[in-house]
């Protein structure tokens, strides 16, 4: 029984002193904090002992503590004692990190410009460029980069357990209100999910966006390829998301020739 209780005090501390970490303490100012909630008020000379480091490096800490207002100085009596705040209290940390992370998004599209702008070295000279990434939000990134073009075509397999984004429709319609010069061509391959959302975008957009389905007995390697701005774009979606992004003129024009030579083949939508 005494293991039991032992073990499950174990791994309540190491859950709070990760999450403390996670709040901004060290591991010796973690220390600290939870010896005086435990403690009580503790004079430095009692806390140096508890945490076996000398006296000036302790006053240090808990200056440093006390600035963030983490722990508290209490004198009674000419003597000096050192309290933690109340556990609940230090959600003013969380409030703190939030306030940081609204500041960095606020921030980041004119960092993002100044690194395109004072960084980022040309390459259109370069013969090939070749990127690959991995993940699901890197495949909407791309998308969301593609939705800026003017022209977009792509080759699109999708299921019903199969998308990048939660509706295809809504997401479609937000980038052609933000883009009014966007013309997108979709070659589908055909499933109740991808002509239903093909049918709702063709009327929602008047035929800005237009598509046509690919027969059955053609299959192409990727679950999506996409055509614009001199990329080809190849993502498949088994596992994780795969994207490879090809940057080249001879295989974004003969991608593009052939897309729109099976545009041309294809019947039209009704």
């Amino acid at each position: 029984m005494i293991n039991m209780l032992y073990s499950h005090y174990h791994r309540t501390m190491k859950k709070v002193f990760l999450y403390l970490s996670q709040l901004g303490f060290s591991e010796l100012e973690a220390k600290i904090y939870i010896s005086l909630l435990k403690q009580g008020p503790m004079t430095i000379k009692e806390l140096a002992q508890i945490t076996k480091l000398n006296r000036t490096a302790m006053y240090s800490y808990v200056n440093t503590l006390i600035e963030r207002g983490i722990v508290i100085k209490i004198i009674k009596d000419s003597h000096k004692k050192f309290a933690a705040i109340e556990p609940e209290r230090l959600h003013f940390l969380i409030d703190n990190k939030l306030d940081a992370v609204k500041q960095l998004d606020t921030e980041f599209p004119n960092i993002v410009h100044s690194i395109n702008t004072s960084l980022v070295r040309d390459t259109i000279d370069q013969p090939l460029t070749i990127k690959h990434y991995k993940g699901k939000h890197n495949a909407k990134e791309i998308y969301y980069e593609a939705f800026k073009a003017d022209t977009v075509c792509t080759f699109v397999r999708l299921t019903e357990k199969e998308g990048l984004f939660a509706s295809n429709v809504v997401t479609f319609d937000e980038a052609f209100e933000k883009n009014k010069r966007l013309v997108m061509k979709e070659i589908i391959y055909s499933s109740p999910v991808a002509v239903r959302d093909a049918q709702a975008l063709s009327r929602n957009t008047k035929n800005k966006y237009q598509f046509k389905i690919m027969p059955d007995d053609v299959k192409l390697d990727g679950d999506d390829i996409l055509i614009y701005n001199g990329k080809l774009v190849i993502i498949t979606h088994k596992g994780d998301f795969d994207c490879v992004v090809l940057q080249n003129a001879n295989y974004y024009n003969n991608f593009k020739e052939l897309f729109n030579f099976m545009w041309r083949m294809l019947p039209e939508q009704k």
